[in-house]
């Protein structure tokens, strides 16, 4: 992350949980997103999102998975909208 501002770039980790999230969002998926939030990451992608989920571990917007992963993504995107980032 310091290299990143450094470089006056954005920091963002790339597909992070697991197979967890196409049933139920797991206390794993919930801790890395607070860690993600707690340390100021501006982007950070959730794996597996699959448009058909037809791709194994995947998970579509409707899927009971996907509902409860773009449910937290909300979560924290009030939390950003509402200037309540940490440095």
């Amino acid at each position: 992350k310091a290299t990143a501002e450094a470089l006056d770039k954005v920091f963002y980790v790339g597909e992070y949980t697991g197979p967890g999230c196409t049933t139920e969002i797991s206390s794993s998926m919930k801790a890395q997103t607070k860690a993600f939030y707690d340390n100021a990451i501006q982007l950070s992608l959730v794996w597996n999102f699959s448009n058909m989920g037809n791709i194994e571990y995947s998970f579509t917007a409707d899927s009971e998975g996907g509902l409860k992963a773009f449910e937290l993504i909300r979560e924290y995107n009030r939390k950003y909208a509402a200037g309540e980032v940490r440095d």
